[in-house]
């Protein structure tokens, strides 16, 4: 989502759609009563009397609903008509916006654009995590970290290893393979990333994949590992994975893994560590006044409920998780972990230390 302008007085928000995950975010951005304005069509009757025609045209309507389902690429936006081409005598009529990747927007709310609302266009920063893709064939390796505009090379090498009638070719292997796995780990502890993508024409990449989860089950970590298929290894491999474009795939699972590992988490603490644990907005708003909010889990639905309803309240908690380094992690129920978090309240924080609530 990249934001072209913002007033935060008037409460004026231009914002250019980049990903589907934007939509979803615009959904959560929208309340009832905002005006939104953008280019969409409407059939229209001619004043004459003769046959009505589709046309393009700049509309800005009186939200009273948004819907948005994944997978589709559309937000729908319906709304009643403010603004528009004075000839055609709109105004006052019901439309429905239909928002797409590369669409530009413009929100106006009346209450002006607060802290809380613009920390929600940044989350679609973290959505968008840090991943790392590994090439690898028989002679070259390359780690990089990939990003929006390129890659970041970490570390490329050589394997080096002996030819096919070399009786220590696969004792060589073995050892290159667990090596750079070694290095792999160091590298990417230091950079804090967790999500990685290993690539390669042929079998190489599962035997590096395999060893370098045995190497991380050893020293008792874990990492997000995707495999999948490249024309070649080393730098050029790595290239080739970026552009064919399916980063996007795996960053929406590695997204998702994390927000189910979490909950687990959550499931847990509530039979075994119920302390380490707040369920709810009067527990949520004390945790974080406290600094012990070290994951803040919400339902999408609940965050857009609670910026309408009890906006004041979510600025404190949002400003204070953010102040005291926690992390904020939205859920959707078109998962099952979202499914749950409904079913406890739609607002969990994973807490840092315990804390004792006055249960009346």
């Amino acid at each position: 989502m990249i934001i072209l302008s913002v007033d935060e007085k008037k409460g004026i928000l231009e914002l250019k759609v980049e990903t589907e995950e934007d939509l979803w975010l615009l959904d959560l951005i929208i309340s009832e009563n905002d005006t939104v304005y953008a280019h969409t069509t409407r059939e229209v009757k001619a004043k004459s009397g003769g046959k009505s025609r589709r046309l393009p045209m700049f509309l800005g309507i009186r939200v009273r609903k948004t819907e948005y389902h994944p997978f589709t690429n559309r937000l729908r936006i319906t709304g009643i008509i403010i603004h528009g081409p004075e000839e055609f005598g709109l105004q006052g009529h019901y439309h429905t916006l239909s928002i797409s990747v590369g669409h530009t927007v413009t929100v106006v709310k009346e209450k002006g654009i607060t802290r809380s609302l613009l920390r929600k266009i940044k989350l679609s920063e973290r959505i968008k995590q840090k991943i790392a893709v590994i090439a690898i064939d028989y002679e070259d390796f390359c780690l990089a970290l990939a990003y929006g505009h390129g890659i970041k090379v970490l570390f490329t090498a050589s394997l080096n290893i002996p030819g096919k009638a070399d009786a220590s070719r696969e004792k060589v292997l073995q050892e290159r393979i667990a090596e750079l796995a070694n290095k792999t780990i160091k590298i990417l502890s230091a950079e804090g990333v967790n999500n990685l993508v290993v690539s390669g024409p042929g079998f190489l990449k599962e035997k590096f994949a395999r060893i370098l989860r045995e190497s991380l089950s050893v020293i008792g970590t874990s990492m997000n590992i995707a495999i999948e298929h490249s024309s070649t290894g080393g730098t050029k491999g790595v290239h080739e994975i970026v552009k064919s474009g399916v980063l996007g795939k795996f960053i929406r699972y590695f997204e998702l893994t994390e927000k189910e590992k979490l909950f687990e988490e959550v499931m847990k603490r509530l039979s075994q560590e119920p302390e380490k644990i707040a369920i709810g907005l009067d527990e949520v708003l004390r945790a974080s006044e406290l600094g012990a909010v070290e994951y803040l889990l919400i339902l999408d639905r609940t965050l857009k409920d609670l910026a309408c309803k009890e906006s004041e309240t979510l600025e404190k908690i949002l400003n204070s998780v953010e102040e005291h380094n926690g992390k904020i992690k939205i859920y959707t129920i078109h998962h099952e972990a979202g499914l749950q978090l409904k079913a406890l309240g739609g607002m969990i924080a994973l807490l840092r230390y315990p804390i004792k609530y006055d249960k009346a």
